[in-house]
């Protein structure tokens, strides 16, 4: 008899009504379609945990080789298995053991023993014998506790691989609506930007700002204000000054004279072309408004009339507001793995223009991590510190972690050097290289981008000023 057949045998007859019956009329017929002799010797029952075996009993050990494969710990139908989870982790733990599964014979609980955390980060399956689907029920079945899956160890590694993935779902799950709420809280440019151009392709109407933002948060949508009563006459006044518009930019310390904002995106593209000629299409082609490529050999796929091209051959859309190039310049340079620092606008100041006075920065004094407080005196040290404790506390899954922070092909931080890119790049007592060639709003943001990436909150970092 197959599986599958043993299953739907299972599940034709009434309840088992106590833990032995449920034994044999449930746990037994699995083992023996899993390709376990139930019987013979390497299925072990009420198996002695520990290397003294002064421990306590296991209902059922698979073992092969000379070494214990997997641990099962039978319950009477029904049982609550919440309150016997501590006691099979802990016999599972004790032997060593790759796999641990509690049952009442028709719920199944499988665990990963060693992984880390609490109990319910160490689930990577729950199956119902009576109600998940049956082909479902093969596959994890075999995958997870067939004989020749656990001798050659695919039964772990597919089960790391599944705990991962639940995990990752349960944070996604968690952080997925807190940072939709932020997205629409701060009004998103680039939110707002799409759905104002979805609803123009759609209706060839053109949404105000305030109206997009009305949509997002789920309140009345205001009239336009075209068709608002015109305000009363006011008296004359003076024209309000345009805001200077930058003579050049300084690039990695080299200046370039510019007149207008477009002529900046066009040569923050120009001379990452230069620096990154091999990786530069690879880079730039993922970079997107809808379907449109913001830089492209290709001058249809700008999605632009009249774009402009670079000497080395790239059309670009240049046809946006100043806060929108501004935007893409950065956004280029963070996928190349540079920082938004590393390109300054500069202005031709008459003495009428100079500045009075600078505006005073508020110095971090320290940080509270966790409640935990640590004298800083710049921000620079602040990011480092974050780095340290983070490590400190997640010396396992923190460098898994650093992996997916990045900017383009650099990474924010790595044990590696070449893999951090940066004119200013400190290293840990850990041996971890950080890039730190940020503005404390960067440094701000990269410290909680760590925080969350090892499933740490952002209100757990508080700045401490003088």
């Amino acid at each position: 008899m197959s599986l599958r057949e043993t299953i739907e045998t299972i599940r034709s007859h009434p309840t088992p009504p106590n833990e032995e019956t449920a034994k044999v009329q449930i746990l037994v017929p699995i083992l023996r379609d899993l390709g376990w002799d139930p019987f013979g010797p390497e299925v072990r029952w009420e198996y002695s945990v520990g290397e003294t075996k002064s421990g306590g009993r296991v209902d059922i050990a698979l073992t092969a080789d000379g070494r214990t494969r997997a641990l099962i710990e039978a319950k009477a139908p029904g049982a609550n298995l919440d309150h016997h989870v501590k006691q099979v982790l802990g016999y599972a733990f004790e032997d060593g053991v790759d796999i641990c599964v509690l049952s009442d014979g028709l719920q199944w609980r499988l665990y990963l023993p060693r992984e880390k955390g609490p109990p319910r980060e160490r689930v990577f399956a729950d199956l119902s014998i009576d109600e998940d689907p049956v082909d479902r029920l093969d596959d994890d079945l075999n995958t997870f506790l067939g004989r020749e899956q656990l001798l050659t160890g695919h039964a772990e590694t597919r089960a790391k691989q599944v705990r991962r993935a639940r995990l990752d779902a349960a944070r996604l799950e968690q952080e997925m609506p807190r940072i939709w709420q932020r997205l629409v809280d701060d009004a998103d440019e680039q939110l707002v930007e799409l759905v104002t151009q979805r609803v123009y392709d759609e209706v060839s109407l053109r949404p105000q700002r305030e109206q997009v933002i009305a949509l997002m948060r789920g309140i009345p949508i205001p009239t336009p204000s075209s068709s608002s009563p015109a305000p009363a006459p006011a008296e004359p006044q003076e024209p309000a000054p345009s805001p200077p518009s930058p003579t050049a930019i300084m690039l990695w310390g080299e200046r370039h004279p510019i007149q207008l904002h477009s002529e900046i995106l066009m040569t923050v593209v120009e001379e990452l072309y230069k620096r990154h000629a091999d990786s530069f299409d690879q880079t730039v082609e993922p970079l997107k408004y809808q379907e449109w490529q913001w830089v492209s050999r290709d001058p249809e796929r700008v999605g632009s009339k009249n774009p402009k091209q670079t000497p080395s051959g790239y059309f670009v859309n240049v046809h946006m507001t100043a806060k929108r190039h501004r935007l893409r310049w950065n956004r280029l340079l963070e996928a190349f793995g540079y920082s938004e620092s590393d390109l300054q606008l500069l202005y031709e100041e008459t003495p009428s223009e100079k500045p009075s006075g600078r505006r005073q920065t508020r110095r971090p004094v320290a940080v509270r991590l966790w409640g935990e407080r640590h004298p800083v005196r710049t921000h620079v040290e602040i990011l480092m510190t974050v780095v340290k404790e983070l490590h400190r506390r997640h010396p396992d899954d923190f460098d898994q972690a650093a992996v997916t922070l990045r900017a383009g092909e650099w990474q924010y931080v790595s044990r590696n050097r070449q893999q951090v890119h940066g004119a200013r790049i400190k290293q840990t007592a850990a041996g971890h290289f950080v890039n730190v060639n940020l503005s404390a709003k960067e440094i701000r943001t990269r410290a909680v981008q760590f925080m969350e990436a090892l499933g740490h909150r952002e209100s757990d970092l508080e700045y401490l000023y003088e």
